[in-house]
């Protein structure tokens, strides 16, 4: 039984992370990298399409990934 005990709990410690993946970009939802960031959990990555954004003082206060696209 005990065997079986940490096997399960080695399988539950090998399961996907549940990170979103946030787009920002005029055609998507989010448009603002500000708000992405407010919106992020660690382990989130934010996905920023190609534009001009106004943006000031953006603080990043969890683990994410930040990727530039376009």
């Amino acid at each position: 039984m005990k065997i079986q005990l940490l096997v399960a709990c080695l399988l539950l410690l090998n399961l996907p992370s549940t990170a979103d993946r946030i787009q920002v970009g005029q055609d998507f939802p989010v448009r603002s990298i500000g708000t992405a960031l407010k919106m992020a959990k660690d382990g989130d990555e934010i996905v920023v399409h190609s534009g001009v954004y106004q943006e000031h003082e953006l603080k990043v206060t969890r683990s994410i990934t930040l990727t530039g696209v376009g």
